[in-house]
């Protein structure tokens, strides 16, 4: 499934909710390099990027508004 948040404030409450719920942790993360040489990787790193135009425009709202 796909969802699209396209309000900043719910970004923030997300976010608040999280970290008051100690459920905010950042770690370390291992990653096998080896991973380049999937058939799969090398199939897909080649798409379109993402469109996050809309994400900009909506920070571009946002300090408009604060700004």
């Amino acid at each position: 499934m796909r969802y699209r948040i396209s309000d900043i404030e719910t970004l923030r409450r997300m976010a608040r909710l999280s970290i008051s719920q100690q459920e905010f942790q950042l770690s370390g993360v291992e990653v096998d390099e080896g991973f380049r040489e999937r058939e799969a990787y090398q199939q897909g790193h080649l798409t379109d990027a993402p469109d996050f135009d809309l994400y900009d425009q909506m920070l571009d709202d946002e300090e408009d508004h604060h700004g």
